[in-house]
């Protein structure tokens, strides 16, 4: 009589993942400037423009948000820009 073999014995042992390093600072770490997800509404006219001005300049969508943003904070509160 034959023994079944396990379904698990084909698999291939897996190498343990090396330990992360220590990094050498004490404390809080530092604020990275990462993208961060954004949700919002706006009227369906404006969201159709959006998406056609960003094939038009082969740009991605939150890109030119980003800009639009960007330029009006410049104009009316300079102060909350780094």
């Amino acid at each position: 009589m034959s023994v079944k073999k396990s379904r698990f014995e084909q698999l291939q042992v897996l190498k343990p993942s090396p330990e992360p390093t220590v990094s050498a600072k004490v404390g809080r770490p530092e604020v990275e400037n990462v993208l961060e997800s954004l949700s919002t509404q706006m009227h369906r006219d404006l969201k159709i423009a959006l998406k056609q001005a960003s094939a038009r300049e082969q740009r991605k969508q939150y890109q030119l948000l980003e800009e639009a943003v960007t330029d009006y904070l410049r104009r009316s509160h300079s102060d909350l820009l780094k």
